[in-house]
């Protein structure tokens, strides 16, 4: 019997369960979506006492200045 030099590979291939992955990916994707909620929060914290500061400073000025 002749040879032809191929070699045929069979490979094995067993169902692959993601279930784990995508339950992982699931968790991240709420802790992720927290995260930016409490960004958000703590930026419109910021601007606001930033915001209560100038006001405070603008009101001290106008008053000093017509108290002339």
């Amino acid at each position: 019997m002749e040879e032809s030099g191929r070699v045929i590979y069979e490979t094995l291939v067993s169902p692959t369960d993601l279930t784990p992955v995508l339950e992982a990916l699931a968790q991240t994707n709420g802790c992720l979506e927290q995260l930016h909620a409490d960004v958000s929060l703590t930026f419109l914290a910021v601007v606001l006492l930033i915001g209560v500061i100038l006001g405070c400073a603008i009101g001290f000025m106008f008053s000093r200045i017509w108290q002339v």
